[in-house]
Formats: C-alpha cells, sequence, structure tokens
C-alpha cells in the first residue's frame, strides 16, 4: 500500500486520498502572488506539528528572515519549532558559485544526511540559466531528486514559471499547478490549484479553488466560491 505523506494545505489531502506519496518530488508552479511560499511554508509546519523534521532550502530569492517575517501571519507559525530545531533553513545561495552544480549537489547531500528531515521544501528550485546547456539541467535535477527520494524525504520544488510546463515537469513525481484567474467583472481574481501530475496513484482532475486565510491556504471546490 502507498504510503501517503499529509500536505497540511486545508481541504486538499481529501481529494488527494491522504495526501503525497511518501519519497517523492512535488513540483509547484505558479506566477508571482498564487501561493507558492504559502503552500511550501503550510507543508512544512504541518509535518513539523507532527514531530517530523522539516528542511527550508531557500535560493536567490529572498532572505531567510523575511521568509520567517513573512510566515508569522499565520497561526500554523510556531517559532519554538524553529528554535527547537524541529525546522530548519539552509540557504543555497551560498554555494551558487561557478562550480555549483556538483558543489551545490554534495552540499545538499551533506545537509540532508545532517538534519535528518522527513520533509524538504526547496524555494525556488536553482533555474536552468544557472547552467550550461539544457542537458546539464536535466542532470542536476535527476542527480537533486535522486539524493533526496534516497534519504527518503517528501520534497516541495517550488518553481519560478508561471506554467506547469518544462523539464522540471517530466522529473519531478507530482506537479501542482497554482494559478488567478478573473472574475466577471475583471476587477477581481480567483486563486486555483490544479493536480496535473501524480505518479503511482490516481488523483483529482479537478480545477480547484484556493483561498487564503490566517490559518493558511485552504481548498474547495470550484463551484462553491467561483
Amino acid at each position: 500500500m502507498l504510503k501517503r505523506v499529509e500536505s497540511g494545505i486545508i481541504g486538499l489531502d481529501e481529494v488527494l486520498h491522504g495526501g503525497f506519496p511518501e519519497s517523492s518530488v512535488i513540483y509547484v508552479a505558479g506566477e508571482a502572488g498564487t501561493g507558492k511560499t504559502t503552500f511550501a511554508a503550510q507543508f512544512l509546519f504541518h509535518g513539523a506539528k507532527k514531530g517530523e523534521k522539516g528542511l527550508y532550502v531557500t535560493g536567490i530569492s529572498e532572505a531567510v528572515s523575511s521568509i520567517k517575517r513573512f510566515m508569522s501571519n499565520y497561526s500554523f507559525y510556531d517559532e519554538k519549532i524553529i528554535t527547537d530545531g524541529i525546522l530548519k533553513f539552509w540557504d543555497l545561495a551560498n554555494v551558487i558559485t561557478p562550480d555549483f552544480p556538483e558543489r551545490g549537489l554534495k552540499n545538499i547531500d551533506a545537509v540532508v544526511r545532517d538534519v535528518q528531515p522527513k520533509r524538504v521544501v526547496i524555494d525556488p528550485l536553482p533555474a536552468s540559466y544557472l547552467f550550461n546547456s539544457v542537458l546539464d539541467y536535466r542532470r542536476f535535477l535527476y542527480k537533486l531528486f535522486g539524493i533526496l527520494k534516497n534519504l527518503n524525504t517528501t520534497v516541495l520544488a517550488v518553481g519560478e514559471k508561471s506554467s506547469a510546463s518544462g523539464i522540471e515537469t517530466y522529473m519531478a513525481d507530482s506537479v501542482i499547478h497554482l494559478s488567478l484567474k478573473p472574475l466577471e467583472n475583471l476587477l477581481q481574481y480567483r486563486n486555483l490549484l490544479q493536480v496535473k501530475k501524480m505518479r503511482g496513484t490516481s488523483h483529482t482532475k479537478e480545477l480547484l479553488a484556493l483561498e487564503t486565510t490566517e490559518d493558511g491556504l485552504r481548498i474547495f471546490k470550484v463551484g462553491r466560491i467561483l
């Protein structure tokens, strides 16, 4: 029987038959403002409150202090989880140098072995422009995802892409796409979520509505609020 890891997103686990497949890579794509970082943080804090260690790998995007300040707006945020070491942060930007691919992989492997997390977030996933060719990028993703899955972690890899397409979607086990849809008056938008792919298991094909609350993200059937 396939083991599951709860996403922690209110309403999502019910339509995923209990959550994401354990020890898999979930790629989360979407344009800015669709809730990708909130999705990732909620996933980590949900696991941490169950005693599952988490590792938040940040990239060339936001400082750790900025991410913590942003997270603290939600009820799921608990500073004690961080001070107790259940959730740790590591800045990937420190190893983005000319020899990044190989050095970065070695560093990630060492950090994950040291922390021994159950859940890992990479936000954002290193972009393809850091590599000499598409083939080099594909090799990096293959090695990165292999390292993390072999260490029995469930990974949320956040992409800086508005569409759920590209090499990342082929390399990941699951693909979640977050998007914005204009409402009838064209002055407001509705956040949406769609599970585009989930290897080894059936999953909902429905377009789901995504709402941001003080408790984090919540999923609804589209017909209920559109």
